[in-house]
């Protein structure tokens, strides 16, 4: 684990302090850590949805059926006997 050394202004220490007593966190660490998860999570998030939004804009649209989902799955199977033998 990194150890991190924070120097907050005396108001921001205070706020900090705050949050972590009403939030019911364990110490001032613990809410540190939820803050910087939480921000990661966003990220990811925010990350998907361009993906997402990127690839409904992409183009034509194929059908979805049960051979499509039949066919993923031997394409994805090849793959992965191709790897696995080296």
């Amino acid at each position: 684990m990194q150890t991190l050394n924070l120097t907050l202004p005396d108001s921001l220490g205070e706020f900090v302090r705050q949050q972590t007593a009403e939030s019911g966190f364990a110490d001032e660490n613990a809410y540190i850590q939820q803050l910087i998860q939480a921000e990661l999570k966003e990220r990811i998030l925010e990350t998907v949805e361009s993906d997402l939004v990127e690839g409904l804009e992409s183009g034509e649209t194929e059908p979805v059926s049960q051979k499509f989902w039949d066919d993923l799955q031997d394409r994805v199977q090849e793959r992965l006997a191709k790897k696995q033998q080296g």
